[in-house]
């Protein structure tokens, strides 16, 4: 539980508690987003509950957990009720989405939306099609008016254009309603969570980044193993997740305590980790990861990053709108950017790798908002450091209690994982590719060598 909201509840673990007295805890129209997926009554073998309720106490039990969800909720803002399908005597199929419509409409939401999670697997049958999608009811509180304006910020979420058409937005499509996400396989975060059914944070990661703001408070009240609050944390948002199983609970703190509670803290965790402990889980002294980390600083030029942002965007970001006939050439020359890399330019290049692997549903993004989104929390991260790169080791080491440790006898810090999961062959081909740019430039072959991140993780 995040400690802003933590006045609101009772303090500790909900072992002892009912879910519905959780949230009766919790002030009215204090909550500014919810996203959540309950069991789906078909007996999964979940931590010390029951997923075999007959269909009236199922939808019960639903009821009256979302009647307090749309109490706490803000005028105004989103419920996202995540289904799949129960079944009726083992052998009718029934959609939950369709089976809650009438109970939610009466308590008070109205659909604004219906999202499809579309993936790939799924669960071969004999007598008919496999299913491989999941549903997301995107419900709304009306406001005290009656009118249903949630908040929606679509550049958020834009996602990469299939052609340079001049007619395009310049950061990328709105993307549609089917999302095509791979499932977490079972035991895919099996080093937090033995829970049986986890939900990619992209999915979560699109809800929360378009549909709220830094700062606002995320309520998960089937929280599960942890990834709504895992990423709400991560994204700079408040958080309240409610789960029954002591056993799921205690994972799922495990994981949150794995986030950073800021992007940009996220992208100091992920230098930190690479830079100052070389992607390896092992025990430094303080002052070694500092050095490291000072050594990379230094060669960052953000006056160079800044100049070629307002180069190439400047008549955009001076407010005013940019002609569509240049659109197709600002893509191309921030396009090559990304493709070819460049060794002036990788600490912005690297800091978008990073953003990557903590964030997925980036990884759709255009290079455009790309390179804006890097270049904004390379700058703060930078700004940061000059405060005192000691004081960002420390407030990264405390911040991520799962994955580091500091002994005050010694100046310690241990690393204690797990690495970042870096695709070795993207780091190699962004090294390949700087080291060709340079020789095109006359830069010899033994300075290009040092310029790729995969040559420095082989050096420590």
């Amino acid at each position: 539980m995040d400690q802003r909201v933590s006045s609101r509840v009772p303090h500790g673990f909900y072992r002892s508690w009912r879910l519905q007295d959780v949230l009766k805890a919790i002030a009215d129209c204090t909550i500014d987003l919810v996203h959540t997926s309950p069991p789906y009554n078909i007996e999964k073998p979940y931590a010390h509950t029951s997923d075999n309720l007959e269909h009236g106490h199922y939808l019960k039990l639903l009821k009256n957990v979302f009647s307090e969800c749309y109490r706490v909720l803000k005028p105004g803002s989103s419920l996202f009720l995540q289904t799949g399908y129960c079944h009726d005597t083992g052998v009718e199929i029934v959609p939950i989405d369709m089976f809650t419509y009438n109970t939610m409409r009466e308590i008070g939401f109205r659909l604004w939306d219906r999202v499809i999670w579309s993936y790939r697997g799924g669960v071969a049958l004999s007598r008919k099609f496999k299913n491989t999608h999941e549903t997301i009811l995107w419900w709304v509180k009306p406001t005290k008016t009656g009118e249903i304006r949630p908040y929606f910020e679509v550049d958020e979420v834009r996602e990469e254009s299939l052609s340079y058409d001049k007619r395009n937005n310049l950061f990328g499509k709105n993307p549609g309603n089917v999302w095509s996400e791979d499932r977490v396989a079972f035991g895919g975060f099996a080093r937090n969570t033995s829970h049986v059914a986890i939900y990619p944070e992209s999915i979560t990661e699109r809800i929360i980044r378009s549909c709220s703001v830094k700062g606002s408070i995320v309520l998960d009240p089937f929280s599960g193993s942890g990834t709504t609050p895992a990423m709400a944390r991560a994204l700079g948002r408040h958080w309240i997740g409610i789960e029954i199983s002591p056993t799921y609970a205690e994972e799922a703190q495990f994981r949150i305590g794995s986030k950073q509670s800021s992007e940009v803290g996220t992208l100091a965790s992920s230098i930190v980790k690479v830079f100052g402990f070389g992607n390896k889980c092992r025990k430094l002294h303080a002052s070694h990861v500092e050095s490291k980390l000072s050594d990379w600083i230094s060669n960052i030029d953000m006056e160079l990053f800044k100049s070629f942002k307002e180069e190439n965007l400047g008549t955009l970001l001076a407010g005013n709108s940019l002609d569509k006939r240049f659109k197709p050439s600002v893509w191309h020359v921030f396009d090559e950017l990304f493709k070819l890399g460049n060794s002036d330019f990788e600490p912005i290049l690297l800091a978008s790798l990073f953003l990557d692997e903590s964030f997925p549903q980036r990884r759709l993004w255009n290079s455009v908002r790309k390179y804006l989104h890097s270049h904004e929390l390379l700058e703060a991260f930078v700004a940061l450091c000059g405060n005192g790169i000691d004081r960002v080791v420390e407030n990264v080491v405390d911040c991520e209690s799962t994955s580091f440790q500091f002994d005050e006898d010694d100046e310690g810090i241990t690393f204690l994982g797990p690495p970042l999961r870096l695709k070795t062959g993207r780091l190699t081909r962004f090294a390949d590719s700087t080291s060709q740019l340079n020789r095109t430039e006359g830069v010899s072959q033994t300075n290009s060598d040092n310029l790729g991140l995969d040559e420095f993780l082989k050096q420590e």
